[in-house]
C-alpha cells in the first residue's frame, strides 16, 4: 500500500482520472458495482494536503485578503496629470502619469507569481479563487486622476501603464486554464466567459487557454458545445470572434453548419466561415445550396449576406448555373447596395433589363431607409455592429448618373450652394463625370484624365471587389476596367444637344465660382484641382469643334489672376501655354 500510496501522490488529477477510467474499463462485470458504490462514497475519503499544498493554500488566502483591502481602496495609487500631453502631437504619451508610493504594485506581482504556481503545481481550486480576485478588482487612484475620471482602475491599467511589466495575456490565459480546470463541466463556459469580460481581454484566443498546462482540458467537446450555445446569445465583436474560433474547432462538418443555421440571424458570419473554408471542396453543388440556404435564413439588410452572396455566386458558377449567378450578384446588391455591386449586375447579366426594375426599386428604398434611420440615435449600432446597408446622398447620387437620371443628379448633388468644403459632397466626382459625358473626342488630355481618375476615386470601383462572385473573368486594373464600364454607358446614352449646352453652363458658372471662392480663401493646395477642372472643362469644349478652347479659357483665368503664381503654375502643369 505504500508503493501504491507513493505513486497516487505523484500523479496529477487528470491521471488518476485516466487511472480510474483504465481500471473500471478492465474489471470484471460483476465487480463494477462495488467499484461504482466507492466512487459514490468518495466523500467520506478525506484527502490530506501535504504540507506544499497547505503552504500554497495559506499564501493564497493571504494575498486575497490583501488584494480585498486594496479593492476597498485602504491602499492606492497616485497620479499627476501630464502637462506636456497633447491629443494632436504626441497621443501616444500617457495622459497621466501613476505612481506607487503605498506599495500595491509588489502585492499584484505576488498574486501573479501565485497563480504561475497554481498552474504548476496543478492547484485549480486555489488558483481559480485567486483569478476571479484580479479579474474584478478595483483599483483606486488618489490626486489628479481621481479629479479628472475618478474611475476605478483593474490589473490591465497596471500593464498598460507599465506599474508591471509582463505578458498581460498570458496571465489572463492561466487564470481562464484554472477556472475551467476548477469547475464542474456546466459552468465553465459561462465562468470564463465572464472572467473574460472582467479582465478586459479582446485579444485572447480559447487556444490560448488550451496551450497552458501539461494536460488537454478535459471534456472539451462538451465545453465546446456549451461555449457556441453561450456566445450564440450574444452579438458584441469579442463574441463575433470567439465563436468564429470555436466553430473552427468543430470537427464535424454537419454539426457546423447547424450552428451556423441556428445563429443565422445573429451570427450570419458563421455560414460566410464554411463557404470561405470550403472554396478548396469538390463539391461545388453541396456549397451553392448551403450559400442559397444562407441567403434564405439571414435578413437581407446585413452587409455580409452581400458577402455570402459573392461566394455563393462562385460555386454557381464552377456548376455553370448562369441565372444561380445573376441571382446571387442581384442579391449582393439587395444587401449591400454599393456602387461596385451594381456595377456587376449593370454590366455583367446577359439581359440587364431583366433586373433593371428591381435595382431600380432597391435604390430607392435602401436610400429613403437610410435618411429616415440617419435621424436616429442607434445609427452607429445598427451599421457599424449589426453591420446594416446603407445608401448614403453621395453614393446614391453616383447609381442616379448610372441609371442615367441626370436632372436628378443636378438637382440633388450638384446644388450646392456653398463653393468650399466639398469634400464630403458629391460636387467634385458630378462634375468630373458629367464632363466625361460631354467630352466627344477619343484620347483624353491631361484634364480629362484627372476626371477620370476623380470619378474612379468617387465611384469606390476597387477591381478585385468588381471580380468578386465572377468566377474565371480577365482581370483589369481599377482605372482600365472604370473605363471600359463607363465607354458602354455613353455607346447607351442619346442625350440632345438642348442638354448638353445646360449641362456646359451649369458647369462653367460652377467651376467659376469654385475658383473665385478658393482664391479668396486663398486655399493654395486647391489650386491644382481648379486648375484640373479649367482644363478639363476648356478639352470638352474644344472636343465639341471650338478651336482652342483650351488655351483660351486658361488665358482668361490668369488675366483674373496674374499674381497667382502658383495658381499660373498650376495651369500650366495641364498644358497651358502663357
Amino acid at each position: 500500500m505504500r508503493l501504491v500510496d507513493t505513486e497516487l501522490e505523484s500523479m496529477s488529477e487528470q491521471e488518476l482520472k485516466s487511472c480510474l477510467r483504465e481500471l473500471a474499463r478492465t474489471l470484471p462485470e460483476n465487480d463494477r458495482t462495488h467499484f461504482l458504490s466507492i466512487i459514490d462514497n468518495r466523500s467520506g475519503i478525506v484527502k490530506q494536503d501535504s504540507d506544499e499544498e497547505k503552504l500554497l493554500k495559506k499564501k493564497v488566502e493571504d494575498i486575497i485578503s490583501v488584494l480585498e483591502e486594496i479593492g476597498e481602496g485602504e491602499r492606492c495609487l497616485a497620479s499627476e496629470y501630464n502637462e506636456e500631453w497633447d491629443d494632436w502631437y504626441n497621443s501616444d504619451d500617457d495622459e497621466v502619469f501613476f505612481s506607487d508610493p503605498e506599495k500595491i504594485v509588489p502585492d499584484f506581482i505576488t498574486a501573479i507569481r501565485l497563480i504561475h504556481e497554481c498552474v504548476d503545481t496543478e492547484s485549480y481550486t486555489e488558483g481559480y479563487k485567486l483569478a476571479k480576485v484580479l479579474s474584478s478588482i478595483s483599483i483606486f487612484a488618489d490626486g489628479d486622476w481621481d479629479d479628472y475620471c475618478g474611475d476605478s482602475l483593474g490589473i490591465k491599467d497596471l500593464y498598460e501603464h507599465e506599474l508591471i511589466v509582463g505578458l498581460f495575456d498570458k496571465l489572463v490565459a492561466e487564470s481562464l486554464y484554472l477556472t475551467y480546470m476548477a469547475k464542474e463541466s456546466r459552468a465553465r463556459a459561462s465562468e470564463i466567459y465572464t472572467m473574460m469580460g472582467n479582465f478586459d481581454c479582446n485579444d485572447l484566443r480559447l487556444e490560448d487557454v488550451m496551450q497552458i498546462g501539461n494536460h488537454s482540458l478535459p471534456e472539451f467537446n462538451t465545453f465546446l458545445s456549451d461555449w457556441i450555445t453561450l456566445l450564440g446569445a450574444h452579438n458584441d465583436w469579442r463574441t463575433k470572434r470567439l465563436l468564429k474560433e470555436a466553430v473552427s474547432m468543430i470537427q464535424d462538418e454537419y454539426q457546423a453548419l447547424n450552428v451556423a443555421r441556428t445563429h443565422a440571424v445573429t451570427h450570419p458570419e458563421l455560414f460566410k466561415q464554411i463557404l470561405e473554408t470550403g472554396e478548396s471542396d469538390a463539391d461545388p453543388i453541396k456549397l451553392f445550396r448551403i450559400g442559397t440556404e444562407a441567403l434564405d435564413k439571414i435578413p437581407d439588410n446585413l452587409t455580409i449576406r452581400g458577402e455570402i452572396a459573392l461566394l455563393t455566386a462562385n460555386y454557381a458558377g464552377r456548376i455553370n448555373t448562369l441565372p444561380g449567378v445573376e441571382l446571387c450578384w442581384l442579391e449582393a446588391f439587395r444587401s449591400d447596395s454599393s456602387v461596385v455591386n451594381y456595377l456587376r449586375i449593370r454590366f455583367l447579366t446577359r439581359v440587364w433589363k431583366d433586373y433593371a426594375k428591381q435595382v431600380e426599386d432597391i435604390i430607392e428604398s435602401e436610400y429613403a431607409k437610410t435618411l429616415s434611420r440617419s435621424k436616429s440615435i442607434d445609427t452607429y449600432n445598427r451599421e457599424y455592429i449589426l453591420n446594416e446597408n446603407a445608401l448614403y446622398k453621395n453614393d446614391y447620387c453616383t447609381l442616379l448618373f448610372w441609371e442615367k437620371k441626370f436632372d436628378e443628379v443636378f438637382n440633388l448633388g450638384l446644388c450646392e450652394k456653398q463653393m468650399l468644403g466639398w469634400s464630403s459632397t458629391f460636387m467634385k466626382q458630378g462634375l468630373a463625370m458629367f464632363m466625361l459625358i460631354l467630352y466627344e473626342s477619343e484620347k483624353y488630355q491631361s484634364g480629362l484624365q484627372s476626371m477620370a481618375r476623380l470619378a474612379v476615386s468617387g465611384c469606390k470601383l476597387n477591381a478585385d471587389d468588381y471580380y468578386k462572385g465572377t468566377c474565371d473573368l480577365e482581370h483589369k486594373d481599377s482605372y482600365s476596367l472604370f473605363m471600359e464600364l463607363f465607354t458602354n454607358l455613353k455607346m447607351e446614352l442619346d442625350v440632345s444637344e438642348d442638354d448638353k449646352i445646360k449641362w456646359l453652363d451649369k458647369i462653367g458658372k460652377i467651376i467659376e465660382k469654385r475658383v473665385v471662392a478658393i482664391m479668396e480663401a486663398e486655399r493654395r493646395n486647391y489650386y491644382g484641382e481648379c486648375a484640373s477642372f479649367i482644363a478639363a472643362f476648356g478639352e470638352v469644349i474644344e472636343s465639341r469643334g471650338q478651336k482652342e478652347a483650351k488655351q483660351s479659357l486658361m488665358m482668361s483665368y490668369k488675366a483674373k489672376y496674374p499674381r497667382r503664381r502658383s495658381f499660373i503654375q498650376a495651369l500650366k502643369n495641364y498644358g497651358f501655354r502663357a
